[in-house]
């Protein structure tokens, strides 16, 4: 959480930043993303990328926060790029491992 000081004579103003996480990874079947948006956030996706920039797995994320399951065990091993966007933006990439 990142707190913004104020003027001497107001209250602090908490601003939430974004905040991500993955597990497991390297991932077998499926994997969680865990997400925290920033307020301003209304929508995002999460997508995976295999190794040449090929989009093979697109799924829609709520603004606020929340977690997202992925089932990975139609998909071939090796590794891939796994994208979150907040309003069209990328936020995060994280390289994730297939076993």
């Amino acid at each position: 959480m990142l707190v913004v000081e104020p003027p001497a004579d107001d209250a602090p103003v908490v601003v939430r930043s974004s905040a991500f996480g993955v597990a497991p990874n390297p991932a077998h079947e499926q994997f969680t993303v865990r997400y925290r948006f920033a307020d301003e956030v209304q929508n995002g996706s999460v997508c995976l990328r295999d190794i040449t920039g090929r989009l093979v797995l697109q799924e829609p994320l709520a603004g606020g926060e929340g977690n997202a399951v992925l089932a990975t065990g139609h998909m071939g091993r090796g590794a891939y790029l796994l994208e979150v966007r907040g309003n069209g933006v990328v936020v995060h990439k994280e390289k994730i491992l297939l076993e």
